[in-house]
């Protein structure tokens, strides 16, 4: 590729980065646009310049993933891995581009085409120099969550503990992230019945979220909640209620950002308290939860008409 027209893709990219980073979304997108059709017309003519090409590609797929256009956005970064398949390519440059299709495939719940992405992409930024641990650990993440959710618990497991390692040592115990693997190791282990784990699990979450959020934080009121749920499956009904009523009176607190968490944990609540026999208290719960959310859908409605 001529030094001219590879600085004409550098001064664009930058303009790209610029306008993303003022939040003028769509007229990023726009440069994005011209940028490829430059790039394209290059490697037409220069078959050096398909890795400008690639770029242009993946930044263009990008901001199309942010603007919500997953077709465009698919597109743009399947050619590009095509391109890459041809000619040799950064390796962290394949592994971002995978991840973010895969991401694309997990979210728009086509699991199966996302699986060996991610599995490639954790490959590859492990094996860069130096390795790109943290980027791997997210992967594996979304990665153990797929598995979780096809019932192979063995593979969730395996992936969730790779990933809070990976967090432990990159930002020590009390990190927000390592609190987010625990409570997902937590809800893993309540799925397949092992609940002492899952109690472990959900109590060292709640400690480190407590330590970094305070009392009053929805993230400590889900730990609340899960720990409820496993209480229960233990037996421990003393427990199971304490925890209920602890998350419950937190997102009592933050109902306006929280309405669906309450309306659930409260719902929760009430079914266990019957499945206990405790019928009363159950109605009293469900009571004071319509109570809540009238009170909650009155005052919405006052905003809503100012």
């Amino acid at each position: 590729m001529s030094s001219g027209q590879s600085n004409l893709q550098g001064i664009l990219q930058e303009r790209v980065d610029s306008l993303f980073k003022d939040g003028k979304i769509d007229e990023a997108r726009r440069v994005a646009q011209t940028s490829l059709e430059s790039a394209r017309r290059a490697s037409n003519t220069d078959p050096e310049g398909r890795l400008n090409l690639v770029t242009a590609l993946e930044t263009l797929g990008n901001l199309s993933q942010h603007l919500g256009d997953s077709a465009s956005a698919e597109a743009l970064y399947c050619e590009a891995i095509e391109y890459l398949q041809q000619e040799y390519g950064d390796s962290a440059q394949v592994a971002r581009i995978e991840s973010s299709l895969a991401g694309l495939y997990d979210f728009g719940h086509r699991e199966e085409e996302a699986i060996p992405l991610y599995e490639h992409a954790i490959e590859l930024f492990e094996a860069t120099s130096p390795p790109m641990l943290l980027q791997a650990a997210n992967l594996r993440n979304n990665l153990a969550m797929i598995y979780k959710g096809a019932g192979h618990n063995e593979k969730a497991e395996e992936h969730y503990l790779a990933a809070v390692r990976t967090f432990e040592k990159a930002y020590g115990h009390e990190n927000e992230e390592v609190a987010a693997v625990y409570n997902n190791l937590g809800a893993l282990y309540y799925q397949f019945g092992y609940q002492e784990q899952a109690r472990e699990m959900h109590l060292s979450a709640l400690e480190i979220r407590r330590k970094l959020f305070g009392d009053d934080h929805a993230d400590v009121a889900q730990s609340h909640s899960n720990l409820a749920l496993v209480y229960h499956e233990l037996g421990d009904g003393r427990s199971c209620q304490r925890s209920f009523e602890d998350s419950l009176a937190i997102l009592a607190r933050h109902i306006a950002e929280d309405l669906e968490d309450y309306t659930v944990v409260a719902e929760n609540y009430a079914d266990l308290l019957r499945l206990s026999g405790q019928e009363k208290k159950a109605a009293s719960i469900e009571k004071k939860m319509q109570k809540v959310l009238r009170k909650q859908t009155k005052k919405a409605g006052i905003f809503s008409r100012r």
